[in-house]
């Protein structure tokens, strides 16, 4: 009851008479409250109000009061109105009331259902007629089978009766639940409720029935394995989602987070990535992942580390609206000392570390190396109290291959930059090492605790790790081929000694002491797996990949033998190999370059590994994989090449044809990586392949590409240097935006990345490009911008190009480059670039190169042969200008002359006597071949050759194919077409 009472304007006169009135302290407040709230907003006080009648009950007053107050606070949704009503389907809205006596008879099941010794107990409840199941009954039998389920199969023993019995599990083993799964009974009373979809009211039954499926999936439960859950799985699948996305606007209240406790969301992430479900719906997933950061306080570090492992599982990153604030709030929790030392146990951590490399996201590498840290000594206390068993060394590797694997971009630190950016990382690196430590010793002294494919997945963690080129990011694993960092880790772990030579930064890095463990336990690994015919006998697909992989990475001294038995696995396993597992081999197996003191004893001829019988397998395999379309140019087409280019083995034209069509497509060129791209374009190079235009496009548009600015200084000097060389190599002059990107630093501070290396096949290649390639002014132009541009913003800054950072090869590319230039509007840049006496070594480096390529080949001597029988005066690779050139045959004027008088009675009006002849004989490898169309296109270097004869040295150069001297049948025919090819080359014809 309320009573109406006009009270004055005045608020003194209004409290005075309302406290008279008996109202509550509160309740004055309220009115005066909006008295003045009314005034704000400009209009008038009012003159009366709503006053409560006294009550002679204060509790129930009270009662009332704070219920009135709780509804005041209560917070709102996001862009909600303030009244608002549930919707129609909401998780909050409860089902009817069970009555006391539908209670009591479904928590007597339940405890029935507790009290089971046996799937076949269970079994016999469902079978009574008269039992209904509530959902917590369905609930409790699913947590049952999930948490009791087995997947060890023992023998069967006999009863007394003859019959086959259950094992001594208890009656929990896999063959029990396939039998209770598929009677009857389950199928009407369990399966039958899940699958109508009527648990969406409880997140927890939800989680439970999931959690039970995927655990049963893991106990090897023929039926979980065969699909017989699947509709189920839909079912409930389909009815979270329908809820999380009706409920989608209430995620920032209170209502739905207590729908789905942090625990609940574990369960469920948990569930999909142990059944290999990649995806997670989208209204779910970002439901779960807000859950989290609403919550944060609630969940414990299990909590944590299940849900962010089951997000991250597949590589899927956290939502760009949640992301940083997920791994933001979850580290604050993390880092709280309660949390931290109580529950951030080995499992938690390593489901963390793994979580976070599996992502781009992730946590800084300060935390990181905290998380492995804690694993670590956590590892070494249950080691002391002897409950390290096979799961939780499971949980160690697991550490390992994520710190490994990780690809945040987020940096070491929160902050810094410069050398003190440089410095942090170093020590990151190093703290790294040293919280692994424990980890490593373990692995050396014990490596048997683990089993064989742990073993092959540490060994290729641990590379990852420790021979990571990118300094910038220490966890982050790389792909492309390692510099020799004289680490020689099949002899005792002792490091090779260099002779004459200073040991680089790698090389410093790496006989550290923390990195020498590290080292240590990688020779620990390959000693069991090469020496332990049962760890070998255990080995799977991958196992083998993994081990060979880090032998090749780390260069590893690897048995002959052991590469050999990889072999012959791969060979008889070749139609089983999917795309990954034949790029693993061919590229392990194709860059072993193994030293043996065995074969030595056992009086081998060969003391290298020699790839080519499995090559030529691996090329049958791959066409198999290229026509089905398995292959991804980033992925598998790079990595594949390389080992046939290094191999100089020929994998044919269907399959560089097929994987030119791979990379013209449209879904890999879309992502096609600048170094992938430049790797691609390297080993169509050394196969003397020549790309198609297509290819081309779409290997410049990967580097015109707006990412390709997110490279990082060292990736780029490599890549550029090798695409740009790749294209003077195959004579094909690049678009003037692709040179003015190549030879371009992306900032001041890259230009001091490029290594001598780079510089050489750079200049080497611009220098090729502008004297052979381009034909154009326009062309000309184009390159000797791009040759100036690299010079002032690359060469200069770093001091030029000097003689003694170069090897022969680089020395003799330098000379080249000079004479290329030599009399052009280049020649002054060349010399800037050179300084010094450069020009006066180079030189004779390139003529000691000269002498030593000289070979004759059989073709050579066939041309030789006709030359004689021709009466024709010559000299076999006579060397000119003082060993500038040692062309093939060197004819001289007088000889000329003689021939053409001895053949022709009147000479042309064009005959040249006054001038040298020089005969090229140029065999397949002067021509790269294009594998669609089978044109064949001289190689630069060969129009570099023919250059330098003609323009420099002034001669006449005459060249005999190989293709149109492999169609003649006689030495008539042969001896006829020598002729006419000097009478062509004299003018005399």
């Amino acid at each position: 009851m309320t009573t109406l009472i006009l009270s004055s304007p005045s608020c003194s006169s209004s409290y005075i008479h309302h406290r008279k009135s008996g109202c509550s302290e509160s309740s004055i407040r309220g009115i005066l409250g909006t008295r003045k709230q009314h005034r704000r907003r400009g209009g008038a006080a009012p003159t009366w109000a709503l006053i409560p009648r006294a009550h002679e009950n204060e509790e129930e007053d009270e009662k009332k009061k704070n219920k009135i107050e709780l509804q005041a606070v209560k917070p709102l949704a996001f862009g909600a109105p303030i009244k608002r009503r549930r919707a129609k389907n909401a998780p909050t809205k409860r089902k009817p009331e069970l009555s006391q006596k539908e209670r009591a008879m479904f928590t007597a099941l339940n405890a029935r259902i507790l009290e089971c010794a046996s799937a076949e107990q269970i079994g016999k409840i469902l079978e009574e007629e008269d039992v209904s199941l509530s959902d917590v009954n369905v609930s409790t039998i699913f947590s049952l089978l999930g948490r009791k389920c087995n997947s060890k199969k023992k023998k069967k023993t006999k009863t007394d009766d003859g019959d086959d019995g259950d094992d001594d599990l208890g009656g929990w083993n896999a063959l029990a639940i396939e039998r209770l799964m598929t009677s009857e009974a389950f199928r009407e009373k369990v399966l039958s409720r899940c699958e109508k979809d009527g648990f969406s009211n409880s997140s927890r039954i939800v989680s439970t029935i999931l959690w039970s499926i995927a655990r049963m999936k893991q106990g090897k439960v023929a039926f979980v394995e065969n699909g017989g859950f699947e509709s189920v799985w839909v079912s409930l699948e389909n009815g979270l989602e329908r809820v999380c996305k009706e409920q989608r606007t209430l995620l920032f209240e209170k209502i739905f987070p207590e729908y789905m406790p942090p625990k609940s969301c574990a369960s469920i992430v948990w569930a999909y990535a142990s059944v290999g479900k990649t995806v997670i719906p989208e209204h779910l997933r970002n439901a779960i992942e807000s859950i989290v950061i609403k919550k944060i306080s609630e969940c414990s570090a299990g909590d944590i580390a299940v849900a962010t492992w089951g997000l991250t599982r597949y590589g899927v990153d956290i939502s760009a609206k949640n992301r940083n604030k997920y791994w933001k709030s979850i580290k604050e929790r993390l880092l709280e000392p309660e949390v931290f030392e109580k529950e951030m146990h080995l499992e938690n951590a390593a489901r963390l570390v793994s979580a976070s490399g599996a992502v781009s996201s992730g946590f800084y590498a300060d935390f990181v190396v905290e998380l492995a840290r804690k694993a670590a000594r956590d590892m070494s206390y249950k080691k002391n109290e002897g409950k390290m068993g096979t799961r939780e060394y499971g949980h160690v590797v697991a550490m390992l291959v994520g710190l490994a694997s990780s690809t945040s971009s987020s940096g070491t630190t929160d902050s810094g930059d410069g050398a003190s950016k440089r410095e942090s990382e170093e020590d990151t690196d190093r703290a790294l090492m040293e919280a692994l430590d424990p980890i490593f010793d373990e692995i050396i002294k014990t490596p048997q605790v683990f089993k064989p494919k742990q073993l092959a997945q540490c060994a290729n963690a641990i590379t990852r790790i420790v021979f990571s080129r990118d300094k910038s990011n220490w966890y982050k694993g790389h792909d492309s081929l390692l510099e020799n960092v004289g680490i020689d880790i099949g002899d005792i772990g002792e490091v090779q000694k260099i002779q004459n030579s200073t040991p680089s930064e790698d090389e410093e890095r790496l006989r550290s002491s923390s990195f020498d463990v590290a080292i240590r336990a990688l020779q620990s690994i390959f000693r069991a797996c090469t020496t332990d015919a049962n760890v070998l006998a255990q080995f799977e697909t991958r196992d083998y990949t993994n081990l060979l992989w880090a032998a090749i990475k780390s260069r590893a001294k690897i048995p002959v033998e052991f590469l050999e038995q990889c072999e012959d696995y791969a060979i008889d396993n070749l139609d089983a190999l999917n795309e990954l597992d034949l790029v693993y081999f061919t590229y392990s197996l194709g860059n072993a370059q193994n030293s043996v003191e065995e074969k030595k004893k056992k009086n081998y001829n060969n003391e290298t590994y020699n790839p080519t019988r499995y090559l030529a397998y691996a090329v049958s395999r791959a066409e198999e994989l290229a026509k089905n379309g398995g292959f991804d140019a980033n992925v598998h087409i790079a990595p594949l090449l390389n080992s046939f280019a290094k191999n100089k083995f020929n994998p044919g034209m269907m399959l560089i044809d097929k994987c030119e069509k791979i990379i013209q497509s449209e879904s890999s060129a879309q992502s096609l990586r600048p170094t992938v791209a430049s790797q691609i374009m390297w080993s169509f190079t050394k196969l003397e392949y020549i790309p198609s235009d297509e290819t081309l496009e779409k290997i410049e548009a990967a580097w015109l590409n707006p990412s390709s600015d997110g490279l990082n200084f060292r990736d780029f000097q490599e890549g550029s240097s090798l695409l740009i060389w790749a294209h003077a190599t195959l004579g094909k002059l690049p678009s003037a935006d692709l040179l003015l990107k190549l030879t371009t630093p992306p900032t001041k501070k890259a230009a001091s990345f490029w290594t001598p290396v780079s510089m050489w096949m750079t200049f080497w290649s611009l220098s090729l490009l502008y004297a052979c390639v381009a034909t154009t002014s326009e062309g000309k132009a184009v390159v000797e911008t791009a040759l100036n541009n690299f010079c002032e913003k690359i060469i200069l800054p770093n001091g030029g190009i000097r003689a003694d950072s170069l090897d022969k090869k680089g020395l003799g590319a330098c000379y080249a480059s000079i004479l290329l230039l030599k009399g052009t509007s280049l020649q002054i840049a060349a010399k800037e670039a050179m300084p010094g006496d450069f020009e006066k070594v180079a030189k004779k480096q390139w003529i000691l190169q000269k002498r030593k390529d000289s070979q004759t080949s059989k073709l050579q001597q066939q041309v030789e042969d006709s030359l004689r029988r021709l009466n024709v005066q010559f000299f076999e690779e006579r060397e000119l200008e003082d060993g500038l050139m040692r062309p093939d045959f060197f004819i001289e004027s007088a000889a000329v002359e003689n021939f053409l008088l001895g053949h022709r009675k009147t000479l042309s009006p064009n005959a040249n006597l006054t001038k040298d002849i020089v005969l090229e004989v140029d065999g397949p490898h002067h021509f790269a071949i294009s594998a669609s169309t089978g044109h064949r296109t001289l190689l630069g270097s060969t129009a570099m050759r023919n250059f330098l004869l003609k323009e420099r040295l002034g001669l006449r150069l005459g060249v005999i194919l190989f293709d149109e001297w492999g169609q003649l049948q006689s030495s008539s025919e042969r001896d006829k077409y020598v002729e006419n090819i000097l009478l062509e080359t004299s003018g005399g014809a």
